[in-house]
């Protein structure tokens, strides 16, 4: 990984001048190093070209900060404005994943709040090709909404709530990291609640647990569960489900076996 090819791609992508990308790829990388859990960074600042080990040292502790406070801090360390900042953190991070490899920087992400997620480009099946989209909230709740046949988003954003609430419970906390990836914020901060291990539930208990939370009886559950699911399914590729559905009672497998199988 040559420099040189980092700076012209980054300037590319965030149609910034080649002069000012050397200011801003540093810039990037000494506020994500203030952020960062210092080993993380050490252990991807070692695959990094010489011009960029030689000057981005890791922080003594990370310093923790909102994603706006994130952004101001490389417009003030790169001379560019917030919004200039932003596209070029993203092509920065977009670049190092396709010439490192996408689970590094995850992990690197992975102690920041799930806000910062929203940087990196969605992860594809295809590592290097470029960047995915996530659907928005309203695309990801009209998804749920057609699915379950329900008459309002306030009642899909309540399927939406309830059933990734429980999946969160079910599921490792690094599984429901790497679905979050996928997710708009608005969605993914409901898989917040992951522990370190998967929780393992029946399916009745996980239907009720869901049908608790919407106020519900189970049938109605099941038909939201089934519904986020395969929502989920349409969303995240397959193998990040398949890694999902191991983890679920085989009842519960059982409500999107058939999207997963056309995926």
């Amino acid at each position: 990984m040559k420099y040189r090819d980092i700076l012209g791609d980054v300037a590319q992508r965030a149609d910034i001048p080649s002069a000012q990308a050397d200011g801003a790829v540093k810039a990037s990388l000494k506020a994500l190093s203030e952020l960062s859990d210092p080993k993380q960074f050490a252990d991807l600042m070692e695959q990094m070209p010489q011009e960029l080990k030689t000057t981005i040292k890791p922080a003594p502790a990370p310093q923790y900060r909102s994603l706006p406070e994130f952004l101001d801090r490389i417009a003030e360390l790169s001379g560019l404005d917030r919004h200039q900042a932003e596209d070029v953190v993203r092509a920065v991070l977009a670049v190092i994943i396709e010439k490192i490899n996408y689970d590094q920087i995850e992990d690197l992400f992975g102690r920041m709040p799930s806000q910062f997620l929203d940087l990196l480009p969605a992860r594809t099946e295809r590592p290097t090709a470029g960047r995915g989209e996530r659907p928005s909230p309203q695309q990801f709740t009209a998804m749920v909404r057609e699915k379950a046949k329900l008459g309002s988003d306030e009642q899909a954003a309540s399927a939406i709530r309830a059933t990734l609430s429980v999946l969160a419970e079910q599921i490792s906390g690094g599984q429901a990291q790497d679905l979050a990836t996928y997710l708009p914020e608005e969605i993914r901060k409901y898989l917040a609640g992951a522990g370190t291990e998967a929780v393992a539930l029946g399916k009745d208990e996980f239907l009720d647990r869901i049908a608790r939370i919407e106020q519900t009886d189970r049938e109605t559950a099941k038909q939201h569960a089934a519904a986020v699911l395969e929502a989920l399914a349409d969303t995240v590729p397959g193998p990040e489900i398949q890694d999902t559905l191991d983890q679920l009672p085989q009842g519960i497998k059982r409500l999107v076996g058939a999207a997963s199988r056309h995926r």
